[in-house]
């Protein structure tokens, strides 16, 4: 709805703000990036774009990066439901409030992400005891008497 409060008008200025919001790109450089792709960035942002993907770059370290998304989101979630919840409590009417509209997305975001990191963390129960393992490996070694439990039988 227009901020004149008629959903049937929007002022001359709603309108050419909407006309130019697309056009702004260099403000947050979202639609900038999506269009141009890496040419739109500036040289910090292509550092940090390389950066990126070299944290990607491997399993483990897109596990870390995806661990330290994930709690920025609960986090963004929890911080946006207890200002909603003060906010209730003060009588303010919640369609008022921008985050409480972008609350959906911000708990959506904590739960998907939060399921992804699950899915991609060991289950405790089927992970295997690597000193256990080490250990087997050398009494077995001990016992065949090789100096090398890696090397073959000869």
């Amino acid at each position: 709805m227009p901020a004149s409060g008629n959903k049937d008008v929007m002022s001359e200025a709603e309108l050419q703000q909407r006309c130019e919001a697309g056009q702004r790109s260099t403000e947050h450089g979202v639609y900038a990036f999506r269009d141009r792709g890496e040419a739109a960035l500036t040289d910090t942002g292509r550092s940090r774009l390389a950066e990126l993907q070299e944290q990607v770059s491997e399993r483990s370290k897109a596990v870390e990066l995806l661990k330290e998304f994930t709690a920025k989101s609960v986090l963004i979630a929890e911080l946006a439901m207890g200002y909603v919840t003060t906010k209730k409590r003060e009588g303010v009417e919640l369609d008022k409030l921008a985050v409480f509209r972008a609350l959906p997305a911000f708990l959506n975001t904590a739960a998907r992400t939060l399921k992804d990191l699950i899915a991609l963390l060991p289950n405790d129960k089927d992970v295997f005891d690597e000193a256990e393992i080490l250990r087997s490996l050398k009494k077995v070694n001990d016992e065949e008497g090789r100096d090398d439990p890696g090397a073959p039988d000869v």
